[in-house]
């Protein structure tokens, strides 16, 4: 009884925190991706300009989608793991250190996009200049 309740909360948790999420995350970006392309003005300088930006949109989302999995991944692998075998015993550590990394894949896409958008560049740095300021006294 208790493994087969085990085993059912283990597919609730694969699809609920881990497929569905992803998946939602995956078309997102997708649709995206296919609104923003130019439709009509091929070959003109617009054109070029706007295909240079979509495939620079199209690698921040790419390094979005990887880190996600790649940093939730863990922790639903343990999370499944122990609803299979309820047995199994992982140490403390290992599983904080990768519950950190879900939490982690947030903090991760404001610095992907930074790397990738002017407009997200210049804000970091006016917020790193202020808080230089700040620390210093001057501000």
């Amino acid at each position: 009884m208790l493994q087969d309740f085990s085993v059912d909360y283990t597919k609730l948790y694969l699809f609920s925190e881990f497929v569905i999420p992803t998946s939602l995350i995956i078309y997102t970006n997708i649709m995206i991706v296919h609104l923003s392309k130019d439709k009509g003005r091929a070959g003109t300088k617009e054109a070029t300009q706007e295909a240079t930006v979509n495939k620079k949109i199209l690698k921040a989302m790419m390094l979005v989608i990887f880190f996600y999995v790649i940093l939730n991944f863990p922790a639903a692998a343990i999370r499944i793991s122990k609803g299979i075998f309820p047995d199994i015993s992982f140490p403390d550590f290992t599983t904080s250190f990768f519950q950190v990394g879900q939490f982690m894949a947030s903090v991760v896409n404001p610095l992907i996009y930074g790397l990738f958008r002017a407009d997200f560049q210049s804000a970091f740095i006016k917020v790193k200049k202020d808080l230089v300021k700040l620390l210093k006294g001057e501000a």
